[in-house]
């Protein structure tokens, strides 16, 4: 994966995260990202939902749930 492509799936995570802190599970969220990766034109896939998601745990704006 280029790495525009992946700050850009990172930024389409980072937004369906909820802003108030609230939980969301992977499946779910999976589904709102191949959603909107889809919509603007980028194929998203598990193994690219989950580098996106290590991306944003790593740089300290996401949290792993319990």
């Amino acid at each position: 994966m280029t790495a525009g492509r992946q700050q850009q799936i990172e930024q389409l995570l980072l937004n369906l995260l909820p802003a108030d802190g609230s939980t969301v599970g992977n499946a779910k969220l999976f589904e709102q990202l191949h959603a909107v990766s889809k919509a603007a034109g980028l194929r998203c896939g598990e193994q690219d939902f989950a580098a996106a998601r290590q991306a944003l745990v790593e740089a300290g704006v996401a949290l792993k749930g319990k």
